[in-house]
């Protein structure tokens, strides 16, 4: 029979494991970048400070080839130890550093990736540029997204490095939720579901208000952020002839059509899905 700790740990860390894999994939599969590493640490670290370290709880990985796979494997099994001097804050843009041609950022380090592909465009994606989305917790970095090789061979606008800190930021309340361990499987479906609409727009609604809302969801609706999270009700939103059809009993429905209203006055159509879940963030 097996250990109870045992099995707890273990189901902790499968959770994690397929939250990991879904960041992973779900960046190369919607954004440009075609390389990502995903790692999640033991624990927080303070951004900027070399004295701050921790090691890799678990990792995981998209389009790397199995040399650079290998490489990573080696580095964490001698120990390998992430320290919060590679987060500089002259490199930092909004919750995400960038470190263009690598300048200030040890290229050996393990899960930053670093380029093989050579790129043509001056002012675009180089080589050696490095960009790194953390997982904040409370002003602390508890993991990273690292990505390369843009198939547009792009530098990465503002626009979509949002799109990466907000897959990084739901990431962080979907382990979070998971390290309660009644409620690992809703944790990794409540990610799953925010992940994969993390491109388009999110709103998660409870009784009369809205609990979150995504960059895309603001900039579809044309609201900022906080304007959308005092509104009351959250429906104003939505069109008043279609509003019965948000008005549902919290058990979800499939894809639709329906009529929102912009912040402007403006009505726009919004392809809308709805699902139910628990979310305690």
């Amino acid at each position: 029979m097996e250990d109870p700790v045992w099995e707890d740990y273990r189901r902790e860390r499968d959770a994690l494991r397929r939250i990991l894999l879904d960041v992973v994939e779900g960046i190369v599969v919607r954004t440009p970048f075609q390389r990502a590493v995903v790692s999640f640490y033991e624990e927080p670290i303070v951004p900027g400070e070399y004295g701050s370290k921790t090691g890799i709880v678990d990792y995981a990985t998209s389009g790397l080839p199995w040399e650079e796979e290998k490489k990573i494997l080696s580095a964490l099994e001698s120990g390998f130890a992430v320290s919060g001097g590679r987060y500089s804050p002259e490199r930092r843009i909004g919750n995400s550093y960038f470190y263009p041609d690598g300048e200030g950022i040890p290229l050996s380090s393990s899960l930053v990736l670093q380029s093989r592909r050579r790129f043509i465009r001056p002012d675009g994606w180089h080589a050696d540029d490095v960009l790194i989305v953390p997982f904040w917790d409370d002003g602390r970095i508890v993991g990273q997204i690292s990505v390369d090789d843009p198939r547009d061979g792009l530098r990465p606008s503002r626009g979509l490095i949002e799109r990466l800190e907000e897959t990084a930021a739901l990431a962080a309340i979907a382990i979070r939720a998971g390290c309660e361990l009644e409620r690992v499987s809703e944790a990794h479906r409540t990610f799953r579901i925010l992940a994969e609409s993390a491109m388009t727009g999110v709103l998660i609604v409870r009784d009369d208000a809205v609990r979150y809302v995504n960059a895309r969801a603001c900039e579809i609706l044309g609201y900022p952020r906080e304007e959308i999270l005092s509104l009351s009700p959250w429906w104003q939103v939505i069109h008043p002839d279609d509003r019965p059809a948000v008005w549902n009993d919290g058990t979800g429905s499939g894809p639709g059509t329906i009529r929102g209203i912009r912040r402007d006055g403006r009505t726009i159509w919004l392809a809308l899905s709805s699902y139910p879940l628990e979310y305690k963030a």
